[in-house]
């Protein structure tokens, strides 16, 4: 048999997952933004410096026209301090005519930077003058981020001004941000993966406590499962469980109960029987005859005994599914009325009726309502000290028949335990009678109740539905 998946690895597995893998991609989706936040801001300081040294330009040749000489030096003069106060990554560079390094103006740096012009001129003379971003790759093993711009013809010393930056100065921060979300993001992760451990576990240990509680019950121990738990769903299941474990040590105590009373009813007429039997086979009785309809009697009252068990095993068990049609009460009423006339006489009770509808009928099996109707009658007639009394009334599609009698009620005892099969009462009496009623009702459908009337005695309410009107 394949090993089902418990439900904390069903819980954690798929997140756990996610965790895991929600670090790596946080740092790769923030190194990527950064980088591109980065050159961005690069490109802007770029294009921010050429726009303030432009002016500076525009200035320094106005101011000295006729002399070229001389708006270069203005011009250098200024942009140079100008670029130096700007800050930030961005540096200047500006060439002449024949690509030589008019600035830096020092000659070590004029040096130092040859190698970056000779670079950037490459790349002039590949855009043939235009103006654009670009990274420029330059000996070294690094690269820049230049601003291109071509100074107009009018300067006649001074040919471009570039500004640029080093990219590994651009994204120098990003590498070491990254790492820092990357931490961030898998301490995170773990902290979430030991919560969500933790949470799992308190749903999974009060279910796999309720697992093996429900064990014990199904080897017959229906202790109350305790403590409460904390989590309202746990919580619900044991209550659900508590309730199940007493209605199954209710079921089994009135199984014993049913079986003891059973060996009780079937034991004393079989004991009868043997024992008159034995008699006649030694010669005991002087008049066979008078032994024979003892063995008699006790024979019917366990055939009896034996029908009503099977009766009842075939109601509560769904093999009887009996139609429902329309049954006529006033017939079916007068008929078991009719059968049990002759206990009533000898009780010495006086079974009446209400006045009832010819039409008045319900839907049922005239068969089962009439089992139930006579155990109804015949365990009121057992208990009545002068009558009993059958009426019967619709409402709300809904017919009630009910049977009361002026006896002694029903003890608050009895009450829950009524209808439980061969339950022997707190007057001695047992039997199946009421426990068929119960059931023959329920097969058709309807409900049997009873309760105490506040006049004295007891009353029995079977409620059927009613038949629709012909």
């Amino acid at each position: 048999m394949k090993t089902k998946q418990s439900l904390l690895a069903r819980l954690l597995l798929p997140t756990v997952i996610v965790l895991l893998l929600l670090p790596p991609l946080c740092c790769l989706i923030f190194h990527q933004a950064a980088q591109r936040s980065a050159y961005a801001q690069a490109v802007e300081e770029l294009r921010a410096m050429r726009q303030a040294l432009i002016p500076l330009m525009r200035e320094s040749f106005e101011n000295n026209e006729d002399d070229p000489t001389a708006q270069a030096r203005a011009f250098l003069q200024q942009a140079g301090p100008k670029a130096r106060r700007m800050g930030g990554h961005a540096q200047m560079m500006i060439l002449g005519e024949n690509m030589q390094v008019i600035y830096p103006r020092d000659a070590e740096e004029r040096a130092a930077a040859a190698p970056l012009a000779e670079a950037f001129a490459q790349r002039l003379s590949a855009l043939e003058g235009a103006q654009e971003d670009a990274v420029v790759d330059v000996p070294g093993d690094r690269s820049y981020l230049a601003d291109l711009y071509e100074i107009p013809a009018r300067a006649l010393q001074l040919r471009y001004l570039i500004t640029y930056c080093p990219t590994d100065d651009i994204g120098g921060w990003v590498g070491q941000a990254s790492l820092l979300v990357l931490g961030i993001a898998s301490f995170l992760s773990l902290m979430t993966i030991a919560v969500l451990w933790a949470a799992a576990r308190s749903v999974s240990r009060p279910l796999r406590a309720l697992c093996r509680r429900a064990r014990r019950i199904g080897a017959g121990d229906f202790a109350p499962i305790e403590p409460a738990f904390a989590l309202r769903e746990p919580e619900q299941l044991r209550r659900a469980m508590n309730d199940m474990s007493a209605r199954l040590e209710r079921g089994d105590r009135v199984q014993k109960d049913f079986f003891q009373n059973v060996s009780h009813q079937l034991r004393t007429p079989l004991m009868s029987i043997a024992g008159y039997a034995q008699g006649i086979e030694q010669g005991v009785f002087p008049d066979p005859g008078a032994a024979a309809h003892t063995i008699l009697e006790e024979s019917a009252r366990l055939t009896s005994l034996v029908e009503s068990l099977l009766t009842l095993s075939r109601l509560e068990s769904g093999q009887q599914s009996p139609p429902r049609l329309p049954v006529l009460l006033a017939d079916a009423i007068g008929d078991c009325l009719d059968r049990v006339h002759g206990l009533a006489l000898q009780k010495g009770v006086e079974c009446s009726t209400a006045s009832l509808p010819e039409t008045l009928a319900i839907l049922g099996d005239e068969e089962l309502l009439e089992r139930a109707l006579e155990n109804l009658l015949t365990n009121a007639i057992r208990y009545a000290r002068t009558s009993v009394f059958v009426e019967a009334r619709a409402e709300n599609g809904r017919v009630s028949i009910s049977v009361s009698d002026d006896g002694p009620g029903i003890s608050e005892a009895d009450m829950p335990r009524l209808f439980e099969r061969c339950y022997k009462g707190s007057g001695g009496n047992f039997g199946l009678g009421l426990a068929i009623a119960r059931s023959a009702v329920r097969a058709m459908g309807g409900d049997i109740a009873a309760a105490n009337r506040p006049q004295g005695g007891a009353v029995f309410t079977i409620t059927l539905e009613a038949a629709p009107s012909p």
